[in-house]
């Protein structure tokens, strides 16, 4: 559960710390089931989701509501344009390229229960005609959405929702956003909070970093989109075929994520590369050839060490995508987001984009396997994340490394040193 996040990273740092290789367990049987139906259309800057969400109550206290983290209903409050702004311009983001004011991404069309059992049918008949439920946004947390069951959900007992929503993607930059001919829908989902015997806890969006805090779920998919636009996501496709009207359709197989990230374009190419039992994909725009096989070079040199330390990568599939979101890197399941000014760096800047992908991957068990409450412990996947990762880069590539790699002539200009980076971030932090 990700509230014990804490125990598990210490006995992790532990473990490493004494030079022993650990195993990340199965998941557990109960975790959160995410049937997802997506139906992008990137030209609209539309997407159409059906997902069902299956939910099981591991607790004594009975549960009368479902309540999720709906973050994409975010939108900026009247009295914080100014310090989002302000925020955008420290990342050297102009704020008219990524703040948007048309109104929330999701809307939510409506949910209804999936009976189990004749009971279910019983009452869902009797409370809720067509099987519709009730829903609302709490007043003060305005991402956080409750839905009515029609009965309490007692310790043991699971209980299945169908949610139908539309998703308007901003021409915006951002976690959903469609910028430089590339969609990404990264924490996009409305995914199920913690409960437990208080209740439920569902945290308020920030819109920097990571202020998530969930449980991790099981995730299928099936989705659909023009045939002209290649696919990046959270999952390895199982079966990819052709759905008609100009349209691919591809099937995820079930797979334990900490979320379900999607990233299309129609002038994307892919770079691969192998490290042991996983394939290293980079999604990237054409020009950006270089970077991507730099980066695939240096997280195929690193994830046999991270296995070492952490355990073997839980999946057979690492994918990176580019994408324009305003900050260098961004962590989801099974996949890393890469901005692409990463990608645009001179070449001989390649000092700084490579460590980044190895800060960004080593988040595949620094908060996608072991899971913290990003929203009020952000350190406990990042400090494990900045520790490991460097640590990693004394060996690939040097103690205190130069990030930039001046020609012969040019060696007596100025250069970063990766301790300047790692002091920078210490004391910005601080």
């Amino acid at each position: 559960m990700a509230r014990h996040g804490l125990v598990w990273a210490w006995v992790g740092l532990a473990l490493v710390g004494a030079g022993t290789s650990v195993r990340a367990a199965d998941p557990p049987p109960w975790l959160p089931k995410y049937d997802l139906t997506i139906r992008l259309d990137p030209q609209q800057r539309r997407a159409k989701v059906v997902q069902r969400v299956t939910w099981t109550n591991r607790h004594p206290r009975p549960a009368a509501d479902l309540v999720f983290n709906a973050h994409a209903r975010y939108t900026i409050p009247d009295g914080e344009v100014g310090l989002i702004a302000k925020t955008v311009e420290l990342l050297r983001v102009a704020p008219k390229e990524a703040l948007n004011f048309d109104g929330p991404a999701l809307d939510m069309q409506s949910v209804r229960i999936v009976p189990a059992s004749q009971e279910d049918i019983a009452l869902v008949k009797r409370h809720q005609p067509a099987e519709q439920l009730k829903f609302n946004y709490a007043s003060d947390n305005p991402t956080s959405l409750t839905v009515a069951l029609p009965r309490p959900i007692g310790e043991g007992e699971s209980v299945t929702v169908e949610l139908a929503f539309d998703f308007k993607i901003p021409a915006k930059k951002g976690r959903w956003s469609q910028w430089n001919d590339i969609t990404a829908l990264a924490q996009w989902l409305p995914v199920v909070a913690v409960y437990d015997e208080h209740g439920w806890h569902p945290t308020p969006f920030i819109p920097w970093h990571q202020p998530f805090y969930n449980e991790a779920g099981i995730y299928t998919a099936r989705i659909t989109l023009p045939t002209e636009y290649k696919l990046a996501c959270s999952g390895a496709f199982q079966q990819v075929t052709d759905a008609g009207k100009g349209c691919t359709e591809y099937v995820v197989a079930p797979t334990p994520l900490r979320d379900f990230a999607v990233v299309a374009s129609a002038r994307f190419q892919e770079h691969v590369g192998q490290a042991g039992h996983v394939q290293v994909r980079c999604l990237h725009l054409p020009e950006h050839a270089h970077y991507a096989k730099e980066l695939v070079d240096t997280a195929c040199a690193a994830i046999p060490v991270y296995e070492q330390w952490f355990g073997r990568y839980p999946y057979d599939q690492f994918t990176i995508a580019e994408a324009c979101f305003g900050w260098n890197g961004n962590e989801c399941g099974g996949l890393v987001l890469i901005d692409d000014r990463m990608f645009n760096m001179p070449h001989m800047a390649r000092g700084y984009p490579t460590y980044l992908i190895a800060h960004e991957l080593c988040h595949q068990w620094w908060y996608n396997v072991v899971g913290t409450n990003g929203y009020a412990e952000t350190w406990m996947d990042e400090g494990p994340a900045t520790y490991f990762s460097h640590r990693f880069a004394d060996q690939y590539f040097g103690r205190n490394n130069e990030l930039i790699e001046y020609p012969k002539l040019a060696g007596w200009l100025p250069n970063i040193h990766r301790n300047d980076l790692r002091n920078g971030g210490l004391i910005g932090e601080r």
